[in-house]
């Protein structure tokens, strides 16, 4: 059983300024030095080879876990819940905010992350039998992970009005681009199904049926349908609607 231990202020100032170097170069460990305070990473004898210490810490309220074996490893533990809630540097909208792009920005790591792995894999010919058992049973709580997240995220807000929002923007951006003026407040929309909107853009006070399938802009007029572009070739989509718009 691990025992828990009260940093000194010298020991405090030293892990305050190991996890600003973490965040800097992008919280890996491997190459940093460990800490000269052997008593913070001893393990208690009979042990598992670890100590538990408490760190109260308004700015960072973190704690850690460190083994004898690994010295330089160490677990970082966001701020709790009551630390994030009571900060006052920031209202309930820039947290929120603030804390959503932080995961998305982690998401894209992860991202980066994997490819690197999977290339490699497919570079050196690896095959499944070669992971270690710990690194198999990761990749299956990874993917339980990732199914919580994707619940949390659908509570977090409705995807379905995120994407059509989302759309919607992008679409006035590309027609006020094209020389036609049009707000959010000028369009309308019906969903069709997955990425598929129908869209009713007021223009002179008439409204004009815009088609979004899949990134694809339609023209839905009278006696034809007319294809106007794709949001992936953005400057051929502005000159078709300035062609057809534009007196």
């Amino acid at each position: 059983m691990s025992t828990k231990k009260k940093l000194t202020e010298e020991e405090m100032n030293d892990v305050r300024n190991y996890i600003k170097k973490l965040r800097k170069e992008g919280s890996t460990t491997a190459g940093a030095p460990g800490f000269l305070t052997a008593a913070a990473w001893s393990g208690e004898e009979g042990g598992d080879g670890t100590t538990v210490i408490d760190v109260e810490d308004e700015q960072y309220a973190y704690s850690i876990k460190a083994s004898e074996k690994k010295p330089h490893f160490v677990k970082l533990h966001e701020a709790n819940y009551k630390t994030f809630k009571e900060d006052t540097s920031l209202n309930e909208v820039q947290k929120v905010n603030r804390k959503v792009l932080e995961v998305n920005r982690m998401l894209r790591e992860i991202s980066q992350a994997l490819d690197h792995s999977m290339k490699l894999k497919q570079e050196s010919a690896l095959d499944n039998s070669r992971y270690w058992k710990k690194t198999n049973e990761a990749i299956l709580k990874m993917k339980a992970r990732i199914g919580e997240v994707n619940k949390k995220v659908s509570q977090l807000a409705n995807l379905k009005e995120l994407a059509a929002n989302s759309v919607k923007d992008k679409l006035v951006q590309i027609f006020n681009k094209a020389g036609i003026q049009v707000t959010a407040q000028d369009l309308d929309y019906n969903q069709i199904g997955n990425d598929w909107y129908e869209f009713d853009v007021m223009m002179n006070g008439e409204p004009v049926a815009i088609d979004y399938k899949a990134g694809e802009i339609i023209y839905q007029d009278y006696d034809e349908d007319i294809r106007l572009g794709n949001f992936n070739q953005e400057q051929q989509l502005i000159q078709n609607i300035s062609k057809e718009f534009n007196p």
